[in-house]
C-alpha cells in the first residue's frame, strides 16, 4: 500500500529541527571498477567496489533566526552532529547518520509576492546511515 509523505521528521541530536517544508532524501551510489582485460571480448568488463556514496540531503524550511545562525556557526566549525528522518507510517524505518552542513541559502526576497522567510540548507552524510528497528 503506498504512503504519504506528509509529516516526515528531521531530528538534529534528536530533537526536531525546524519546520520543514521539503526534504530531498539523499541517495546511494554504487563504485565500481573498470575490470576490462585483453579477453573480455570486445566489452567493457566491471566489478562492484563494494563502496557506497551517500549524496547529499536537501531540505527547505521556515527559517527563525536562532536555526540559521546556529548553522551558519557550524559550517564555520565543520561540526559534525548526529541527524534523524522519520518518515510517516510504517513504511520505511528511521534513518540516522551523522553529517555536516555543506550550504546554507536564505529564500529570496520578492516585494511582489511576500512569503515567509525559509532558508534551504544541505546535509552531507559522513559515512554509513543506518536504518534503525531493523
Amino acid at each position: 500500500m503506498a504512503e504519504t509523505t506528509f509529516g516526515v521528521i528531521l531530528k538534529k541530536g534528536g530533537t526536531s529541527f525546524g519546520s520543514i517544508t521539503k526534504l530531498t532524501p539523499p541517495s546511494f551510489e554504487s563504485g565500481k571498477v573498470d575490470v576490462t582485460n585483453h579477453s573480455s571480448g570486445n566489452f567493457s568488463e566491471f566489478m562492484p567496489t563494494k563502496l557506497i556514496s551517500v549524496g547529499e540531503m536537501e531540505i527547505e524550511c521556515f527559517s527563525n533566526s536562532a536555526t540559521y545562525l546556529s548553522c551558519v556557526s557550524e559550517m564555520g566549525a565543520g561540526t559534525v552532529s548526529a541527524w534523524s528522518i522519520e518518515f510517516p507510517g510504517n513504511a520505511i524505518p528511521p534513518l540516522q547518520f551523522n553529517g555536516f552542513l555543506t550550504s546554507l541559502k536564505l529564500s529570496d526576497y520578492v516585494a511582489e509576492s511576500p512569503d515567509v522567510q525559509k532558508f534551504m540548507l544541505k546535509i552531507q552524510p559522513a559515512g554509513s546511515i543506518v536504518a534503525s528497528g531493523v
